[in-house]
């Protein structure tokens, strides 16, 4: 109330400060409420700006008893009289009790020329609601977190639900949420722990406000193959020798899922050397079930390596001018029966000077690529042989000159002069 005796209410629903005319009103909508509960509070703002005191008459009163002032003091904080520059609100609730729109006013009476000011309400009782949603059918790789997920069709935007939604299956609750549910409600679900195959999902939503019921309702999960593999490890052994522990890997196994492999090779002791593959099958252990993966059942290799061969070319020696004699060696490291072929060589021939001739071999044979052959020459050692010059004697006369003297050769060979 100012000095000319107009007055101003804070519109504080609106924001704004307006002057009072007469007849002065504002209004309140309090929206969508369940019948039997009681909206939340909405507060009627005045203010008193003039310069004299302003009488109000209490108690304060609404035409509908649907409608009521509070008068808890921490809302309503109008009392008979307003104070010049003062302000105070009147706190009004709503509680329905039948279906369909209601309207009412509050007359607040006061010492002002225009009183009393007005404020009209308006608001909807409704029924308690089914909630409004749509279940998705979700699916779970084996063994993996997945989403169970609700849509929410809000018809009435103020009547937020809230409460909790879980979902069931084989007995067991992977998932379930608390709290206020708008639009898309994702739940986090651990691992459901079954295998695979199509199950009904049990949905529980059980309300946490007078606005909607307590539902139940049923969607699908539909459960994959995981992903497992088998990977043996690559291993090598030498020629001959028995096949090593054929160890492997085994990766993507979920739900403690325990499975054994069972390696093997198409390599035996005497197998040549090379590679060869080695291949596992997978066992389960207690539940464990192959029909919950995609098996992937990858190839390692087993490799098999030559080993040492010695052949050791046996020394032999002949005198100059005959023949080479009959080379012979010794082989050590051959297994499983193996045989060879040794082939000898030698640069001296029946001509050759005496002295010393290395012999070497060339090894061959249907094993020999199983071996690191090694040649340790031998020597031939070729002696000179006698030769015997025998001079012939010879006589001259007293005084003269000597005769030509000449001799005999014996042993000597291949045209040597």
């Amino acid at each position: 109330l100012d000095g000319s005796g107009n007055l101003f209410a804070a519109d504080i629903v609106n924001g704004v400060l307006r002057e009072v005319t007469y007849p002065v009103s504002s209004s309140i909508n309090f929206n969508d409420v369940i019948i039997g509960t009681t909206s939340p509070v909405k507060q009627q703002a005045f203010a008193n700006i003039g310069n004299a005191s302003l009488s109000l008459t209490t108690p304060f009163t609404t035409t509908d008893s649907h409608y009521a002032a509070s008068t808890d003091p921490s809302v309503t904080t109008c009392g008979s009289s307003l104070a010049p520059g003062g302000a105070c609100a009147i706190g009004y609730t709503f509680t329905p009790t039948v279906f369909g729109p209601l309207n009412a006013q509050s007359g607040v009476p006061s010492s002002s020329y225009n009183s009393p000011q007005t404020v009209f309400f308006s608001a909807f009782g409704l029924n308690t609601q089914v909630l409004p949603y749509t279940l998705t059918p979700e699916t779970e790789v084996y063994g993996q977190p997945f989403t169970e997920t609700a849509v929410i069709h809000l018809i009435y935007p103020d009547l937020t639900p809230t409460g909790t939604m879980a979902y069931t299956i084989a007995g067991e609750t992977p998932c379930s949420i608390t709290g206020i549910f708008t639009a898309t409600v994702d739940c986090a679900a651990s691992e459901s722990g079954i295998g695979i195959g199509a199950y009904s999902v049990l949905f529980t939503y059980t309300s946490g406000d007078q606005s909607y019921y307590s539902t139940t309702d049923t969607t699908t999960l539909t459960i994959t193959p995981g992903s497992l593999s088998v990977s043996p490890a690559n291993v090598t052994k030498p020629y001959g020798a028995p096949i090593p522990a054929l160890p492997a890997t085994i990766s993507g196994a979920v739900n403690g899922d325990i499975f054994l492999p069972t390696e093997t090779t198409t390599a035996t002791a005497a197998s040549s050397v090379g590679a060869y593959p080695i291949t596992a099958t997978l066992t389960g252990v207690s539940r464990a079930s192959l029909n919950n993966y995609n098996v992937t059942y990858n190839t390692g290799t087993l490799t098999v390596k030559p080993i040492p061969l010695t052949v050791t070319v046996g020394s032999v020696s002949r005198i100059y001018g005959a023949a080479n004699p009959t080379f012979s060696s010794t082989i050590t490291g051959a297994i499983n029966g193996d045989t060879f072929t040794v082939t000898y060589s030698t640069a001296a021939t029946a001509a050759s000077p005496a002295g010393t001739y290395p012999i070497t071999a060339t090894v061959t044979g249907p094993q020999t690529g199983n071996y690191i052959v090694t040649v340790v020459p031998g020597t031939l050692t070729i002696a000179p042989m006698p030769l015997t010059v025998t001079v012939a004697s010879a006589t001259r006369p007293y005084g003269a000159a000597n005769p030509t003297f000449s001799s005999t050769i014996t042993g000597a060979i291949n045209g040597d002069t």
